[in-house]
């Protein structure tokens, strides 16, 4: 019998600088209201989101399950105000 080779992840991205983002990463104001909850204080890339996607479609991650969270440490504050 064949093995199978079924892996399943999952890429959880938080305010990623696109242009879906630019209220809360272009205007000053209200990026400075953002930016204190993410302990990085800045979006994220679309090259770093890419990143991981690459690294889950290569060989290298043929024994990673599971879900990645790129928010610069957003998830840590959940819970605190953010």
């Amino acid at each position: 019998m064949p093995e199978l080779r079924i892996i399943v992840n999952a890429i959880a991205p938080g305010l990623i600088r696109t242009p879906m983002t630019t209220a809360p990463t272009g205007d000053p104001e209200t990026r400075a209201e953002e930016m204190p909850h993410i302990p990085r204080h800045r979006p994220g890339e679309p090259w770093e989101v890419a990143r991981v996607a690459f690294y889950l479609a290569s060989d290298d991650s043929n024994y990673v399950t599971g879900r990645f969270t790129i928010d610069g440490g957003l998830e840590l504050n959940w819970g605190q105000g953010a």
